[in-house]
């Protein structure tokens, strides 16, 4: 019988919690006191927290205390390459420490978390709001306004490094125009957001929303054309990544046509979208 009492205030603990409990603290790509040890020199030790080259009860109540807030995050931690650390993580380093499991090296790949938009929308130049419709670019008359729109995403902070993240947009429901401008091109650029995530989704940013949804740092863009397909994927930037890697809780970001010349004919994408199509962030974490 196991006598370690780390063990049993270990197991009694994860007793307690829900498999699904979620990291929300501070990014690492490693422990910055992990210890270098034999065979791990040029990787990550996973599971092993407490710097002595072991994984033991101790080190998977180092992950518990991470799970409920005590610690800050490292991606040893994360056992099952999520990108989060959770109960689930503490447990396995508990079973590879009882030796129910082998020591595994499954958090050194590269882990993919993917995010669907918690809520969508535009706003017109007047200050109008619809939500869900992603719609964005400049209407000719009869409206002769333009639309910029936005994407709320609820972010945890990761147990890695965010090294890329791609936005995966419908372009357009089935029989809808997917590319609505006469120019051979139109960029769409993605843009941080000033004003509060509340603010954008209850409809009350009015003028200064859709300004701020066209202007500071840019996230990234892409060049859609008349061969656009059923989705579009926009990289974001160094910039866009530094966010999300400084993220926890909900981010906003905001989107606008930045080629529009705002004549006699119209230049839109994301024509009649809405909350049910793909509005998805993909982040690649190491």
């Amino acid at each position: 019988m196991h006598r370690d009492p780390v063990f049993a205030r270990l197991a009694g603990a994860l007793l307690t919690l829900s498999a699904g409990a979620m990291l929300t603290l501070t990014i690492s790509v490693r422990s910055a006191n992990a210890a270098v040890c034999e065979g791990y020199e040029n990787v990550l030790f996973c599971g092993e927290l407490t710097g002595d080259c072991l994984v033991t009860a101790s080190d998977a109540l180092a992950a518990l205390r991470m799970v409920v807030g005590l610690d800050a995050g490292v991606a040893e931690a994360d056992m099952d390459n999520s990108g989060v650390v959770t109960a689930v993580d503490a447990l396995g380093i508990l079973r590879v420490a009882v030796a129910l499991d082998p020591q595994t090296s499954v958090c050194d790949d590269p882990a993919v978390l993917t995010l669907d938009a918690e809520d969508s929308g535009f706003y017109v130049q007047n200050g109008d709001y619809e939500p869900g419709n992603y719609a964005v670019g400049w209407y000719a008359a009869p409206n002769d306004d333009e639309l910029r729109d936005y994407f709320v995403f609820d972010v945890p902070a990761v147990a890695g490094n965010i090294t890329s993240a791609v936005l995966s947009l419908t372009t357009a429901p089935p029989g809808y125009i997917v590319y609505g401008s006469s120019d051979p091109s139109e960029t769409y650029t993605l843009f941080e957001v000033s004003i509060t995530p509340a603010t954008l989704t209850d409809g009350s940013g009015g003028i200064g929303a859709f300004d701020d949804l066209g202007q500071g740092e840019a996230y990234g863009s892409f060049v859609a054309t008349s061969s656009l397909g059923a989705t579009a994927e926009i990289d974001l930037n160094a910039a866009g990544i530094a966010a999300l890697s400084a993220a926890s809780g909900q981010v906003a970001i905001g989107g606008a046509i930045t080629t529009l010349a705002a004549g006699a004919t119209n230049e839109f994408l994301f024509n009649s979208t809405s909350a049910a199509l793909t509005r998805q962030l993909t982040i690649t974490i190491e």
